[in-house]
């Protein structure tokens, strides 16, 4: 009696191994950008684990586990903390990495900022009755950062206003765009009042844009409000970009002109075409003889 036994040989996978990118010595901003490669068993990994540590303190783990194709994440520090990091690769039959006993790369979030140009004397463009001008055509860029000597002392800049002159039939852009990691803002346009909500530009995310087309109605002075996206915003390199764009111009009193005359206009081709048929009709029954 014989037995025979098959057996199918397959490679073993190989243990992911990761490493992070440096990170800068210190940080302008709440957000930082972690960034690493993968050096060994990409095709096997099924998401990677970070922990951070302050100097001397225990290490504690993050909530996000990114998956197998991510290569960043977006960190949220504290203003005034230096946080280090570390990390592994998880492959997909739950083997994973070691962790580094020593941190692989660490920044020192700045806790005091540098106001941009518009702050101005309290209260500042932080209220409306301190709001900045912009001219349509030249967009401006303002940062998320507050004079140490403004509400709390913390610096958190909530709000900034803009000020611009609308002209009666201009078809305008309003664009927000976030120029660096974490600093989006929501654009809010107001009527002559500073009160009456007119529209808004709402980006998606802390990194995103968003933009509001809108036609002016009157001529007049009008508000924006800018909005921190995300509450965690601040920092001197948390600048964001506002623009205002002439698309088209309305030349004033095309629009009523038009709807006025389209009545008349309408009634008149509907005249004509009735006259036509009348005529059609009679020419037909002189051709019959009737």
């Amino acid at each position: 009696t014989s037995i025979t036994q098959e057996f199918t040989v397959a490679r073993g996978s190989e243990l992911p191994l990761t490493h992070m990118n440096s990170l800068p010595q210190i940080t302008n901003s709440s957000a930082v950008l972690l960034t690493w490669e993968v050096d060994q068993g990409a095709d096997g990994i099924n998401h990677f684990e970070f922990q951070t540590s302050e100097p001397g303190g225990d290490w504690a783990n993050l909530a996000d586990m990114p998956d197998e194709n991510a290569r960043q994440l977006v960190y949220w520090g504290t203003p005034g903390q230096t946080v280090q990091f570390r990390m592994r690769a998880v492959d997909n039959v739950g083997n994973a990495e070691e962790y580094i006993s020593v941190p692989e790369t660490s920044t020192l979030f700045v806790g005091s900022c540098i106001v941009d140009s518009y702050e101005g004397a309290d209260p500042g463009d932080d209220d409306i009755s301190g709001a900045s001008t912009m001219e349509v055509g030249t967009p401006v860029s303002h940062n998320w950062c507050a004079p140490v000597t403004r509400g709390d002392g913390s610096q958190k800049d909530n709000v900034d206003w803009i000020s611009f002159t609308g002209i009666t039939g201009d078809q305008l852009r309003f664009t927000t765009t976030a120029t660096n990691l974490g600093s989006a803002a929501l654009l809010t346009l107001y009527d002559t009042d500073g009160a009456a909500f007119i529209g808004e530009a709402r980006p998606l995310s802390s990194d995103a844009s968003a933009s509001l087309d809108w036609t002016v109605p009157v001529d007049g002075t009008y508000f924006i409000k800018l909005e921190r996206m995300d509450g965690r915003i601040h920092g001197t390199d948390t600048v964001y970009q506002v623009g205002i764009e002439l698309k088209s111009k309305v030349q004033p009193g095309t629009l009523i002109c038009g709807a006025a005359a389209l009545p008349a206009l309408l009634a008149g081709g509907y005249a004509v075409n009735k006259q036509m048929k009348k005529t059609k009709k009679r020419y037909h029954r002189e051709a019959m003889g009737r």
